[in-house]
């Protein structure tokens, strides 16, 4: 195998390739969403920016890597967001035990709205952890 060619690399290319093929799906298919479309493009836009991330480490461009990592939790964060708050009716589908069924609105929302908070949280403590590395830089 080529040496220029490694695992990360591929891995990264093809995490890229996903996002595409996702957006792609959306576009040729959009009749299949449970969610609006700009909602989708931004899940599949994270497929795009984590292999983007993962190229750029494979490529030893470690401050890129950094800034499309926390690009991928700011589009996670959007997208829990219009779960949590957007407008429309969501069903949530929920496995206990082996028993399956669908949640309740507002347990879908909240777990949403949770997991909201989390990953806002996530996405705040690297911006600041950034910061601090680039204030010292």
């Amino acid at each position: 195998m080529n040496a220029a060619i490694s695992h990360p690399k591929l891995f990264g290319a093809a995490i890229v390739a996903v996002g595409l093929f996702t957006a792609g799906m959306i576009t040729l298919y959009p009749e299949g969403l449970n969610a609006p479309a700009w909602v989708a493009y931004l899940a599949a836009s994270a497929f795009v920016v984590a292999g983007s991330a993962q190229l750029a480490s494979a490529f030893n461009r470690p401050h890129l890597a950094e800034i499309l990592a926390l690009a991928i939790v700011g589009l996670m964060l959007v997208v829990e967001l219009w779960v949590a708050f957007g407008s429309g009716e969501r069903n949530c589908a929920v496995k206990v035990a082996g028993a399956a069924g669908l949640a309740p609105e507002s347990a879908c929302r909240s777990a949403f709205a949770v997991g909201a908070v989390l990953v806002g949280a996530m996405l705040l403590i690297g911006l600041r952890h950034w910061w601090k590395r680039r204030s010292k830089a």
